[in-house]
C-alpha cells in the first residue's frame, strides 16, 4: 500500500541485551518499522513457538522481557512520548499474562481521550478478569466490544462495568 519504504509507525516493546534482541532490531529495520525498544538485562528477549498445520495455529510463548516494560524507563523519554503525541492511531495488545505495563497503557489512554484519536487494543478473553479494574481508569472512551457469545458478554458487562453498544 505504501509503495516506498517508509516508517510510517512507531512500534515500543522490551527486549532483552541478547542475540534475539539483535535478531528483532535488525528485522525491525528491514522492514523499516521503527521500532522503539527498552532494552534491559532482568530477562532475555521473549520467544515464541507455532505449531501451523493449515488454517490453523497455535503459539506458546515466553514472553520474559516483555513483561520488563516500563512506562517511567521508557514510554516517559521526551523523544519517545512526542512520538505518541504524533501519532493519530494506537493499538495496543494484551497477552494472557497480562505483560503490559498498565502506566503505560493508561497513560496512552488518557492521551487518545484529551486528544480526541483513535485507539484499538486486543484484550484476550481471559484477561478481562485480570483487567477489569484497570479498565474503569479509562471511563470516558466508547467501547465497542465484539463477543462471540451471549456468555462472554454477560462476563464482560458484569466484570468491566462498561457501557457496550450492541447490534441487534
Amino acid at each position: 500500500m505504501i509503495q516506498e519504504p517508509h516508517k510510517v509507525g512507531t512500534f515500543f516493546g522490551c527486549i532483552g541485551k541478547d542475540k534475539f534482541g539483535k535478531i528483532l532490531k535488525e528485522k525491525a529495520e528491514e522492514a523499516n518499522v521503527d521500532a522503539r525498544y527498552y532494552e534491559q538485562s532482568e530477562e532475555p528477549t521473549g520467544t515464541c513457538a507455532a505449531c501451523i498445520t493449515g488454517d490453523n495455529r497455535s503459539l506458546i510463548a515466553n514472553l520474559a522481557a516483555a513483561n520488563c516494560y516500563k512506562k517511567e524507563k521508557h514510554l516517559d523519554l521526551e523523544e519517545n512520548w512526542k512520538l505518541v503525541e504524533k501519532a493519530r492511531v494506537y493499538y495496543i495488545a494484551v497477552s494472557r499474562n497480562a505483560s503490559l505495563d498498565t502506566f503505560a497503557f493508561l497513560a496512552v489512554c488518557h492521551h487518545v481521550l484529551q486528544s480526541v484519536k483513535i485507539l484499538f487494543f486486543k484484550l484476550l478473553a481471559v484477561c478481562l478478569f485480570f483487567f477489569s479494574t484497570k479498565l474503569s481508569d479509562c471511563r470516558g472512551f466508547d467501547f465497542f466490544l465484539l463477543m462471540k457469545n451471549k456468555r462472554l458478554f454477560k462476563c464482560v458487562f458484569f466484570y468491566c462495568d462498561l457501557m457496550v453498544e450492541t447490534s441487534s
